[in-house]
């Protein structure tokens, strides 16, 4: 599912009962990725739900405020499919055990 903000992407989280992970952007309108990401770990359904910000910000600062936010990846753009494929295998084989 796609979301165009954070806004649309939060009612989209709380009617769907199947997501298994989340990509997020960092720069979105609104609300940024940093505080949408804060909102769904406080949901207590998503605590465990694998995070990714996948996003052009590519700062130290903005690595470790996304992993203060909950986020459990940080993928820099442009992100190659394969090396997604590989963060997001990873995340949700770790969720399964």
């Amino acid at each position: 599912m796609l979301a165009d903000n954070a806004v649309d992407a939060l009612s989209v989280i709380y009617q769907e009962t199947s997501i298994k992970a989340l990509l997020l952007d960092i720069s979105m309108p609104g609300i940024d990725g940093f505080e949408l990401c804060r909102t769904v770990r406080s949901l207590p359904r998503f605590k465990n739900i694998p995070i990714v910000m996948v996003t052009s910000r590519d700062t130290q600062r903005d690595r470790e405020e996304a992993r203060l936010a909950g986020a459990s990846g940080y993928l820099t753009k442009p992100c190659e499919p394969e090396r997604l494929k590989a963060v997001m295998g990873k995340l949700l084989n770790k969720g399964a055990s």
